[in-house]
Parts: C-alpha cells; structure tokens; sequence
C-alpha cells in the first residue's frame, strides 16, 4: 500500500472482523451487516481464500515483493493451458493450410454459437453461406474443428502464485523460460500447494493516473479519508453521468438507475447485486426500487423477516440475508446453513432441499411461526435465493464506484484523462466527451505539439483541455511516438515525412457524432436512402413503445443463433420446421447507445443473409425499422437499407 493503489476488497472476506482490523479489506463487517461465516463456514476445511485487487499497471511489485519476502525459491507464478477457441483454431488452421486471411474473415464474423454442438467450428462451416463456401474451397479447413476446445499453449497465469514451505522444485517442476511453475490451478489445489492469487483491476490503474493529474503524491489512505456521504458523489449517478463508474457501464444497471435517487453508500451496493438478470427477470429489482420510492408499501410474511430484510425494504438480495433467515427464524445449525445457502446456489431444485425444510419448520414453530407462513418463508428462499448475491463482494466493490463518483464529481478532466487512458473502445471515449462537452469543457483529439503518449490536461486559452495522445492518430505506432517524445526531449526537429503525416493527422475521435456525421456526408438527405421515417435514437428505445420505428447505427457485432438449440427447444416444447432454423443476433450502436436487434428465422434469408455476405461488423452502417416488444428492450427487425461504411 506504500508502493501502489490496493482494492478495498474482493469477495467474501469483506465478512472478516479480523481481514478489517489488518487493513485487508476497507468495509467494516459491522455496518454493512456482513457475516464471517460467509467466508469460512463450520464446514470448510480447505485454507481461506483471500482476494485482492491491486492496480492492474504494476502488479509486477507485488510479485516482486513476494519473492523478497519469501525467497525466489519458494515464490512462484502459477502455470496456466489456453485452449484452441473457434476463432483461433480457425486462424491457425488457415495459416498452416496457406488459406488468405480474406477468405476466412467472413466466417469468423458469422461464427455460430451454441452449446448443442461439439465443436462450433464444423457446425459454423456446414450451416453458414460463407462456411460453406469456404469448405468448398478449402475441404482440409474442417481439420480446424478437431483441434478445437484441445490445448494450444502453455503460458503464466495472470494472478496466480504458488508460496512453498520449502523449495518449490520439491513439489513442482519449474518452467525455465518463464520461472512458472508447470501446474494449473486444479493441480495446485489437488498438491495442496498454498495458491494466492494477485489479481490487477484496471480501476485502480485509473485512480492512480488520476492522482497522479491532480497532484497527489502519497496515496496510502487517500481514499479512506474520503467521506462516503457526498452528496455531490450521488449526483453524478442521479443525473445519469455513468461514462468511466465502474460497474454502471451495462444497460440493464443504468435502466434501474434512472428509477431511484441515490442518496447513501448502500444504494449503490443494493443496485450493482440487483441489477443481474435474475433479480432483473424475476421483478425483484424493480419491486426494490418501487419500495426505495415509496411507492409499494413493504411487506413480508413475518415481523422477523421484516427485520431481517429492513435495509432492502423486505427484498431478498444477499445470500446473507438467507443465512441469517435459516438461521435465526428456522434455528438451524451453522451445518445446516452452509448447506442450506451452497445447495440453493447450485440450484439443486425443491426436491433436493426438502429435507432442510422440517429442520427450518421446527425452529421456526418454536420461535411462534404458524406453518404456513414458515412455508411462504422457505418458498420465497427457495425463489429468490437462487438470485441471492455476496454482500461482502457488493460492498467491496460499491466502495470503488463510489470512489469513481467522488473523482467524477470534483476531478472531472482529470478523472476523464485517466479513464481515457485506460478506455480503448473510441465510443466509449466519445460517450465521455459528449458529457464533458455538456458541462463546457472541451478536448483536442490530438496535438502536434501538445500530444504526448498519454491523454493530458493542459490549458487552452485560459481553459482546463484534454488533449489526446499521439497513440491516437491513425498509422502512427509504437516507434513514432518514441521517436516523437525523444525529438521533444533533446529539442531536435522531427522528420519531415512524420512530421507531414502528423500534420494530417485523423483519429477516431475527431468527432463526438460519428454515426451521424457519417450517415450526414453518404446521405444529406435520409429520403434519398429510402427513408421517410425519422430515425429514434436508441437511447429513446424503451420497452411500452408502439407502432415501427426506424433506428440507425452500425453493427459491433453479431451472433447467428439455431433456434433449435437445446435450450430453445426445451422452452418452446417443440423443434420449430420449415423456412430457416437460424436467426440473427446483432448489437447494433448509434452515437447514443447499444441496442439488440433480431432478425427472426422467418426473414433470416431475405434480411440476414445479405448482412452476413457484406460483413464489416464495426464499420457497416444500417437503417433498420421494425418493432419493440412490451416487456423486451430490443428491436424485431422487419427491413433493413445499407448505408454505406464508418469512414467513407
């Protein structure tokens, strides 16, 4: 903590008296209602696992402060297998079968994805226009399918290592090439070997470069003074400014965000464990937030549930608060309990469970529960406790998105600088500057002067200004920008010919509109592309609308589903027969949010096949009308125009 940025915790030691009082984790268990037996229950008898998050930037540190502490010796990086995945073991095959990149980059766009089958790769060639082509062109391509899922190298694990008694050779072979121990995780655990695990949030790399903006020297503690009650801090999620939070990214939380105002810590906690799609889907989620409002009155089956459940307004959300229910109503042993909370996480079914139900009857009849309300107790355990999330986790980790907030809120440029650092995704970047551009600040997408390897705020005619990073500008690599930052430094002017592709530098990001500018240069006018209709933002789209819309933006990527998978099946009943039995999945983006859009296996061929055929997934650019479901935030596809693509 000296040296770098260390998370507040991770998992369920947050539920340790004594993981807080040694500084581990950052929640005090007893204002959160947090439980120790979360994290060792009576029944464990491995070690405790203990999970940290340290920023993800120079986690080298603290595998070399291990190696100090301990000896060399008796330190080791954990070994890990990656296995051939479909994309991968396409590529390879393609490379040794002297197969044009070209031909296989429309297959690898329209990769079939469903667990029905035992290698996707041979179901993706065999059923797809483009697999089929390619096949036909290429028969040895289906030797792709047999190294798929088998291991392709051996490499270091990213967080895992080995801490040994005696030297590690005694148990394990070393790899010299890598100083990884040649042992996998399940391997590890089999020896018994004592496995820590160093794990690198990129949040923290974050809060560290921003700190390092603002002028902050010593980090140690700068976080824990902070005050957990700003009101500025909630502002930031109350007027829906979620570029940069950490965990407000998804759709699904920033759509149960516009429901409630947040006012203290436990907000943020009970929203980032609701907003899954359990609780999403069961209703859970919006029954809290119309009980946070005030607008249902709270009820529950018992007076002792109410207690048990009065900080979730008589919500089930925390696996805690199922312990505590088995417990303390149905006065069952720590045993039982552990047992109880493993066995409705794994979802082993009513009839599974049963047997603990006449322990929990019996206490809570003697605690003056009649039995049909120990019934309706055990069923909504049963209902909702499939859902039930890890409160120490939540706590943990709604104590960073605070911190995000906080750095929002009274560092904005300078928490955008390092959020930017740290965000590739060039949407992403621009959903930030569209926020900053609100609040009139501005930024320079890139400087031939100003622009160094990494996002900076400089002042600009007496204005705080982000100026982009040189690694921004189009064909500019690695080596340019060295050779950019060296002639600064040493005052030497910079070769003509990159000074002159600097000059006419483009990124990105050199407009906060792309769709829209783009779409406005191919067509000034909509009508000459076949469109009367008034295109609606996606972020307008919300389930209850009527009638067809018409939505534009470009495809990021997409997914032919079979309709008779496994699990379609099951839900339907029935395997469905006749026109195609694939439809197609595409996450469509505009300049204002991402949207599912499905184009049904009934106009599979007239409507998907021609995408599928056209490629250019993140650069083609479609007008699509069609209809929202009432309880479906997505789009039915009924037509489809093609624009032109993102840079034309």
């Amino acid at each position: 903590k000296d040296k770098l940025l260390v998370g507040p915790g991770r998992g369920s030691a947050g539920g340790s008296r004594v993981c807080y009082l040694l500084d581990l984790t950052t929640g005090d268990p007893f204002k959160y209602g947090l439980i120790f037996e979360r994290f060792i229950d009576i029944n464990r008898s491995e070690l405790p696992d203990i999970d940290i998050d340290f920023a993800d930037e120079r986690r080298e540190l603290v595998f070399e402060y291990m190696k100090d502490k301990f000896g060399s010796q008796h330190v080791a990086r954990l070994g890990s297998i990656g296995m051939f995945k479909p994309r991968s073991a396409l590529k390879q095959a393609a490379s040794v079968l002297r197969i044009p990149e070209w031909r296989i980059e429309k297959v690898l766009e329209n990769t079939v994805e469903d667990d029905e089958f035992d290698t996707i790769i041979e179901e993706t060639l065999r059923s797809t226009d483009a697999g089929k082509s390619l096949l036909e062109s290429f028969p040895n391509i289906i030797e792709a399918a047999r190294i798929e899922n088998h291991p392709n190298v051996s490499s270091q694990h990213a967080a895992g290592m080995l801490v040994t008694q005696e030297p590690i050779v005694n148990y394990v072979a070393i790899d010299e090439r890598s100083g990884s121990a040649m042992v996998d995780k399940k391997d590890a655990e089999a020896l018994n070997l004592l496995k820590i695990d160093a794990l690198g949030l990129t949040q923290l790399s974050v809060f560290e470069r921003c700190l390092q903006l603002i002028g902050v020297t010593d980090v140690r503690g700068w976080f824990e003074k902070l005050p957990l009650n700003d009101p500025k801090a909630f502002a930031i999620l109350n007027e829906q400014k979620f570029s940069g939070i950490f965990q407000f990214m998804g759709g699904a939380l920033q759509g149960l965000c516009k429901q409630v105002t947040f006012e203290i810590l436990v907000d943020i906690v009970s929203i980032t464990a609701l907003a899954r799609p359990g609780p999403m889907g069961s209703g859970g989620a919006e029954a809290w937030a119309r009980r946070r409002n005030g607008e249902e009155d709270i009820t529950t089956p018992h007076p002792l549930m109410t207690e048990l459940t009065k900080d979730t307004y008589g919500t089930l959300i925390y696996q805690e608060q199922i312990m505590q229910i088995v417990r303390q109503i149905g006065g069952m042993s720590w045993n039982d309990t552990s047992d109880v909370r493993k066995a409705i996480g794994k979802s082993m079914g009513a009839d599974a469970l049963e047997k603990y139900y006449e322990k929990f009857k019996e206490g809570a009849t003697a605690k003056g529960v009649e039995d049909y309300i120990a019934r309706k107790i055990w069923n909504d355990i049963l209902t909702f406790g499939r859902y039930g999330f890890n409160r120490s986790h939540a706590v943990a980790y709604g104590i960073v998105s605070y911190y995000c907030c906080y750095l929002k809120a009274h560092h904005p440029i300078e928490f955008c600088a390092a959020t930017l650092d740290a965000e590739k995704d060039p949407m992403k970047q621009i959903k930030m500057f569209r926020e900053l551009e609100a609040e009139g600040v501005g930024y320079i997408p890139f400087d031939i002067d100003r622009s160094h390897d990494r996002w900076t705020v400089t002042e600009v005619d007496g204005k705080k200004t982000l100026v982009g990073p040189l690694t921004s500008v189009k064909g500019i690599g690695p080596a340019a920008v060295i050779e950019v930052m060296g002639c600064r430094n040493s005052g030497e002017e910079i070769r003509y010919a990159l000074r002159k592709r600097l000059e006419k530098a483009e990124t990105e990001i050199d407009s906060i509109y792309p769709v829209r500018d783009t779409v406005k240069k191919l067509y000034p006018d909509l009508k000459d592309a076949g469109i009367s209709t008034e295109p609606t933002p996606i972020s307008a789209v919300d389930c209850g609308i009527t009638g067809d819309i018409v939505l534009i933006g470009v495809i990021k990527r997409m997914n032919i589903k079979n309709e008779n998978d496994e699990a379609s099946v099951a839900r339907r009943g029935y395997k469905v027969k006749g026109y195609s039995t694939q439809s197609l999945n595409m996450f469509v983006m505009d300049d204002t949010d991402e949207l599912l859009c499905k184009i049904d296996r009934f106009q599979f061929n007239e409507l998907a096949k021609p995408i599928l055929d056209r490629g250019g997934a993140g650069k083609a650019i479609y007008a699509f009308k069609g209809s929202v479901p009432p309880k479906f935030r997505m789009l039915s596809v009924k037509r489809v125009i093609f624009l032109g693509m993102m840079g034309e």
